[in-house]
């Protein structure tokens, strides 16, 4: 082969090696894109689950709405409701719905319904009604509240109805209701008024409930506010109360009980302290019955001082 003819066919093949290779980097990946866009394509027809789609691509899922509370009804539509609630066979179904409606009635308009509760047969019912509609009474209008208590006819009645409303108005304004139980004649609706002012008195200032029960006679063991009212004390001044359960009360059982209930109370808080109390006190039967449950409570942290205690 002549040299310029070999020359030229030499030239023609590495042209053809040239244009391969641009082809196949050029078609190639043409070829590969094409095919991911159809496997895209492909699948993207297809919807996805409802749970897996974002909460915005949800369609007919189903959605809970939390209902407003029912308005208070109007007088004449409790009447109408408490009617309709008596027709209800199952008893206890129809104090829910007796107590729901004495619920959300407007206490301004209690006077207007309260009577109704004559109409019902079954204690429970009626007390429960009538201790709600009382109690919603005297949060606006203690004064009128219990004046309608007080003329109830049965005694029975008569006297939770009192204390329900005595209790409300003791809490929001303890000195006015204390004022008006101690204007009382003497006699057991006194005593009973008195027991419920001065337990509510007690959760808010013992040392003032204790002082306003010595003033009003009402010490006896059988009634056991002394009790409660140091009850109370222990639990929020201990250190105090002690003391003063012993130089208020006369030794006998009822103080003991109460030191009983100081100690206790005491060490369940703070049982060093409680027996460091306890060792300076006179040996007395009253004394080792308190040991007995400050070393328990104190045993929990200090064994050592609970067996020399």
């Amino acid at each position: 082969m002549k040299p310029q003819a070999l020359a030229t066919a030499l030239l023609l093949v590495s042209l053809g090696a040239v244009l391969g290779v641009l082809a196949d980097r050029t078609l190639l990946p043409r070829s590969r894109a094409n095919a991911v866009r159809a496997a895209a394509k492909g699948t993207s027809t297809q919807p996805l689950p409802a749970l897996a789609r974002p909460p915005a691509s949800r369609v007919g899922t189903a959605t809970f709405e939390v209902e407003p509370p029912a308005p208070p009804p109007s007088a004449a539509a409790f009447s109408a409701a408490f009617a309709a609630a008596l027709r209800e066979p199952n008893p206890e179904a129809r104090l829910a719905k007796l107590l729901d409606l004495a619920e959300r009635v407007v206490p301004a308009d209690v006077p207007q319904v309260i009577q109704l509760f004559q109409q019902l047969g079954r204690r429970d019912e009626r007390d429960s009604l009538l201790s709600t509609l009382l109690t919603r009474w005297a949060g606006v209008d203690s004064t009128g509240a219990l004046h309608f208590a007080q003329q109830l006819p049965r005694p029975a009645e008569r006297t939770a109805a009192v204390s329900a409303v005595l209790e409300v108005w003791a809490t929001a304004d303890n000195h006015a209701a204390l004022a008006w139980a101690q204007a009382l004649p003497p006699g057991s609706a006194r005593n009973e008024a008195l027991q419920t002012v001065l337990a509510k008195l007690a959760d808010q200032n013992p040392a003032a409930a204790f002082a306003a029960l010595t003033k009003s006679g009402l010490t006896s063991p059988n009634s056991g506010l002394t009790e409660a009212i140091f009850l109370a004390w222990a639990g929020r001044d201990p250190a105090t109360a002690a003391p003063q359960a012993l130089a208020q009360l006369p030794p006998g059982r009822q103080r003991d009980s109460v030191l009983q209930l100081i100690a206790s109370t005491w060490a369940a808080s703070d049982a060093p302290a409680a027996a460091a109390w306890l060792k300076e006190q006179p040996d007395s039967k009253g004394k080792r019955e308190m040991v007995q449950n400050v070393a328990s409570e104190l045993a929990a942290t200090d064994p050592k001082a609970a067996v020399e205690l």
